[in-house]
């Protein structure tokens, strides 16, 4: 469908190429290209500055400051359009969400096509676009006050019954350990006490079967359970018994004193499958620790994969806690009633037990790496172990100490309801939580405990997460399009066949490098990448890079020198890892460095801190880098601003895997660059003895 006149369109999409094939497709349609750009504010300022009749935005493009991609630039984009010079927007994306189009919609996008869209849909799109704009611009306005009144509604609502979902479980939980800690306390019937403990687990972790195990002579053996009868394999659990040593979950436990989950058990590595057993598909268990020996096992089987969670275990430590003092109770219990004639004599030495408990108890709460706080009932700090008193009076400005005394406060005060608070400083992430102490003759509470857990490592894990699905959608996403984009056309114009099938061919080629790049970040983070060093001389090691990149380097017409240092360092590493390592940076070099340049790989030995290393350095003649990007060029699937708009391959990982490689070696990688002048990396290792 054709508009009545040609349109004034502005394309913005922040590759180049893609950008080209919508500018043709608009002309091919009849349409006038008033101008394309790259980025969001680019898009807003050309809005603005050549008033064009419609605006064909992209969703994801990369932030000009930080170079990273950022999923939601375009929708950004067009609120600013909106509010500085209204103009209809249609956007394109290769994303197709019911959640993206409302957004969009909210926005003021007046239309939403998937790349690559046909001339039928982008022209249609682009007439009713300019309609709606025209006609309905306050009732879209009136729609989208209205869609964001009833959406915090929602979320409100939403809040609320997370709220109350999170009340109703931890006072689950409270009831279910204070049942706990009543039968430790009512009886000294062992089987008893245990029967109850299993019966407020049930009530908590999302199990279908559980159990408690002791250990005897190094075997284990079920001694109470639940929730077999109704499955039918009642069975396999009487009389069960297992060598701790022969099943490598419970070998762990009792070596660690840590708690164990698995998720699935036919994936898991290190699972032993029991024939008849394969229902248990997933599993957590906690050690039954007697002053620091591990006694038996507190164990939960789930029927589906991933039943279980970090929250579970830490459950089961606490049940596993009192069945500990219910097993330690019975076991003195039983010592008292058979050396009944010697009762002044273990009257005695249980005091000494005693004592030297509370002696390690007062280690313990002195080498923690938790900090441990008591307080009065307002919150007023009356003690703080080690730990803490260097984040309050040392480790913190007296701005973050002050925040955390707050926080202390805090939830010293709510410490019935049993908070949780996460307090983010700068650098470091502390998650609080309270309890409180009551005397035996007071009647309220006189005291409260605060432990205050160091999660920052918790914190940084997810925050790389979140980033690394990010990029990596993206990154696979884009060839993914551009190949959509070339099918489309060699569909339509089969007389290029040949022109396109190379390009297709490039994009296959660019998804292999990048997958294979991130198969070996995979690697080096799991370990799972055997390093075998030995000692080894640099310059044989520069050599061999040199002699690999001297074709490469005259095909693009670069000199490629070698300069080693007499007599070379050497060095304890893996040659291969380093060699690796080293062409990364070569071939970096080499593609960076425009025809007539030159590279050049020394070696050499640089003393600084007081210790002397092993150095090679690359350097080249290149474009180099700008100064606000150097902060970034060691990060996942960074690529500078300027090599993207100069097309050049590559996947944004090289550099990242030569930081990981040299770390493994004990050494660091430094970058020195000026732009049009040329960049040095140095690679530091330890000499070899």
């Amino acid at each position: 469908m054709m508009t009545d006149e040609p349109i004034r369109v502005l394309v913005v999409d922040d590759e180049p190429l893609v950008n080209q094939l919508i500018q043709s497709q608009l002309t091919n349609l009849g349409h006038t290209v008033a101008g394309a750009a790259f980025d969001g504010p680019e898009a807003v300022a050309l809005t603005c500055q050549l008033r064009p009749d419609v605006v064909l935005m992209d969703l994801q493009m990369p932030d000009p400051q930080t170079g990273q991609d950022d999923r939601l630039a375009g929708l950004r984009a067009v609120q600013m359009i909106q509010e500085q010079c209204p103009t209809p927007v249609i956007l394109l994306t290769a994303y197709e969400s019911p959640e993206l189009v409302q957004r969009a919609s909210d926005a003021g996008v007046g239309a939403y096509l998937v790349k690559p869209s046909r001339n039928n849909d982008l022209d249609r799109a682009i007439a009713i676009t300019r309609a709606r704009f025209n006609d309905s611009m306050e009732l879209r306005r009136l729609n989208a006050d209205l869609q964001a009144e009833i959406a915090g509604r929602k979320r409100a609502e939403a809040e609320r019954e997370l709220l109350l979902a999170a009340e109703r479980e931890q006072r689950e939980l409270a009831e279910a350990l204070e049942k706990a800690v009543a039968a430790v306390s009512g009886t000294l019937d062992l089987d008893d006490v245990l029967d109850r403990i299993l019966e407020q687990v049930e009530r908590v972790v999302p199990g279908d079967v559980f159990n408690i195990m002791l250990i005897e002579d190094g075997v284990a053996q079920a001694v109470r359970w639940r929730g077999y009868e109704p499955l039918g394999i009642e069975e396999q659990i009487v009389n069960f018994t297992v060598p701790v040593a022969e099943y490598p979950s419970l070998a762990k436990m009792a070596q660690t004193g840590e708690t164990v989950v698995v998720l699935d058990t036919a994936t898991y590595p290190d699972w032993v499958m029991l024939k008849g057993q394969e229902w248990r598909r997933s599993y957590v268990a906690a050690p039954i620790q007697v002053a620091g020996q591990t006694v038996g096992f507190l164990n939960v089987d789930g029927t589906r994969p991933g039943q279980f969670g970090p929250t579970d275990a830490r459950r089961l430590e606490a049940f596993a806690s009192h069945a500990a003092t219910a097993i330690e109770n019975a076991r003195l219990h039983q010592e008292l009633r058979e050396h009944a004639g010697q009762l002044e004599q273990r009257v005695q030495e249980r005091t000494a037990e005693l004592e030297a408990q509370y002696a390690w108890l007062d280690t313990i709460l002195g080498s923690t790496t938790d900090g441990i706080v008591v307080t009065n009932e307002e919150g007023s700090i009356a003690h703080a172990n080690p730990v803490a008193q260097a984040w309050l009076t040392q480790t913190l400005s007296p701005e973050e100490a002050g925040r955390l005394r707050e926080a202390i406060r805090s939830v010293v005060t709510r410490a019935e309801e049993q908070p949780v608070e996460i307090l983010e400083l700068t650098g470091l992430d502390l998650e609080l939580s309270a309890a409180l102490v009551v005397g035996e003759e007071a009647e309220k509470p006189t005291a409260a405990v605060v432990d205050i857990h160091d999660v920052s490592h918790l914190k940084s894990l997810d925050r790389m997460k979140s980033r690394f699905t990010t990029n990596i959608s993206h990154e696979l996403r884009t060839p993914i399009t551009t190949i959509k984009l070339y099918v489309y056309l060699m569909q339509h114009h089969p007389e290029k066949r040949e022109q396109y099938l190379d390009v297709l061919a490039r994009e296959a080629d660019h998804q292999v490098r990048l997958i294979e790049d991130i198969l070996e970040i995979s690697r080096l983070d799991t370990g799972r990448i055997e390093m075998k060093p030995r000692p080894t001389p640099l310059n044989k090691l520069t050599e061999i890079t040199v002699v690999r990149h001297l074709e490469l380097a005259q095909e693009q017409g670069l000199t490629l020198e070698h300069h080693p240092a007499e007599p070379g360092p050497v060095t304890m590493v893996d040659p291969e890892r380093i060699v690796q390592a080293l062409s990364n940076l070569v071939e970096n070099a080499i593609h960076f460095t425009p025809a007539g340049g030159q590279v050049v790989l020394s070696t050499g030995t640089e003393k600084t801190e007081g210790r002397t290393w092993a150095t090679v350095t690359v350097a080249d003649t290149g474009m180099g880098i700008p100064e606000d990007e150097l902060p970034h060029v060691f990060d996942r699937f960074f690529r500078g601003v300027e090599a993207r708009s100069m097309q050049l391959t590559g996947t944004g990982m090289g550099l990242a895997i030569v930081e990981e490689i040299v770390e493994l070696h004990g050494g660091r990688v430094t970058v020195q660059s000026q732009v049009d002048v040329g960049s040095t990396f140095t690679v530091w290792l330890p000499l070899g003895d």
